[in-house]
Order: C-alpha cells, then sequence, then structure tokens
C-alpha cells in the first residue's frame, strides 16, 4: 500500500482527478438530491458547481474564498483561526 507523498505541502488532498473539496461538493450536492428526491437537480449541481469552485480557485490566491466570505458577510472571521491577536490570556 502506497501513498503519493505531494510535490509541495500546502497542497490539497487528491482523490482521483479533482481535488478534495470539490469532492465534498459533489458528495453533499448528491446527499441532498437524494433526501428531497431531486436527482437531476442535484447532479446539475454537481457538475456546476465544483467546476465553478476550481476556476474560482485558480484565479486567486489561497484564503480569497474566505475573505469573499466575509465582504459579503456570509461569514465572519471570529473564531475562525483565533478568537484576537491582542488578546494574552484566554480564560473562560
Amino acid at each position: 500500500m502506497s501513498k503519493q507523498i505531494p510535490r509541495y505541502c500546502d497542497e490539497m488532498l487528491q482523490v482521483g482527478p479533482i481535488e478534495a473539496d470539490e469532492l465534498g461538493v459533489i458528495l453533499a450536492a448528491l446527499a441532498i438530491g437524494i433526501l428531497v428526491d431531486q436527482m437531476l437537480w442535484a447532479i446539475l449541481i454537481a457538475f456546476v458547481v465544483p467546476k465553478a469552485l476550481g476556476h474560482f480557485k485558480g484565479n486567486n490566491p489561497r484564503g480569497f474564498l474566505i475573505h469573499f466570505l466575509y465582504w459579503y458577510g456570509v461569514t465572519d472571521f471570529k473564531g475562525l483561526f483565533s478568537e484576537s491577536s491582542y488578546t494574552k490570556n484566554w480564560v473562560k
């Protein structure tokens, strides 16, 4: 049993020809399609969204997606990496 060592240490895990995060989107779309009994739409989403995600990731630097989601109010940075860079003691 052998594993291929990535060329660079910050590369994403490859599952066949696609990256692991794109595979997660495909599996999530298919699972939701099964649950709501709309497999045609789920298959269409499973083809389109990972392709757009790969295109979006390929043309921008690392971390751009998180900053993009923050800019449009989908997520905030609080608790994502650390609570605050100015905090000296974390006691609850």
